[in-house]
């Protein structure tokens, strides 16, 4: 019985996840930049001739540095694109701020070390520099103080984890009350009423 139960909480905890998958990846239009976020990171997806481009960072805080990912790939295969690679931040007046950019540890990947930047709007400007070609991505991005409330958050963390726990028991319950009556039919000694 322990067993069987262990084996019901495993699996609520270990497939769960797989129902928040997807499955195929989806190349956005041409030219156009295809933005997901989340509390915790935001993507940003452009296709640039053979290119596409994903820069990844959390949320902008302002006056914070902040760290960023940029994975370059080409379109058709998703084969990753060993480049130079240049970065820039540009503010809506023209100001400009250099971004520092490293190697990632894949190929394709690249770390980026965005500034401390004022509340705004701004746009990122990534210089793609390979053999073939120099082309130049264009994202915008946002620094905004951060409107989600920390205890928010946790409180929605706890009410899921609250969901998940009280769904396993009902199982659990339910799963022993139909073994204990099955059994408790099968059993010559038990007498029926």
């Amino acid at each position: 019985m322990k067993h069987l139960i262990l084996t019901l909480f495993l699996c609520v905890f270990l497939f769960a996840p797989s129902v928040f998958a997807h499955g195929d990846e989806h190349h956005g239009e041409e030219q156009k930049v295809s933005s997901s976020s989340n509390a915790e990171v935001i993507a940003n997806v452009l296709r640039l001739d053979d290119y596409e481009i994903l820069l990844k960072y959390p949320p902008l805080l302002p006056d914070t540095q902040t760290s960023a990912k940029l994975f370059i790939t080409k379109y058709e295969t998703n084969e990753p694109i060993n480049a130079a690679l240049e970065v820039e931040i540009e503010r809506n007046d023209g100001l400009r701020y250099q971004v520092q950019v490293e190697k990632g540890k894949f190929p394709g990947s690249y770390e980026l070390k965005f500034p401390a930047l004022e509340e705004g709007k701004y746009t990122v400007l990534a210089k793609i520099i390979s053999r073939e070609k120099t082309n130049t991505a264009t994202f915008p991005i946002e620094v905004k103080a951060n409107s989600l409330n920390m205890e928010q958050k946790s409180d929605e963390n706890y009410a899921l984890l609250a969901l998940v726990a009280l769904t396993s028991i009902l199982f659990a319950i339910g799963f022993y009350l139909i073994k204990r009556i099955t059994k408790d039919k099968l059993d010559p000694s038990v007498e029926l009423r």
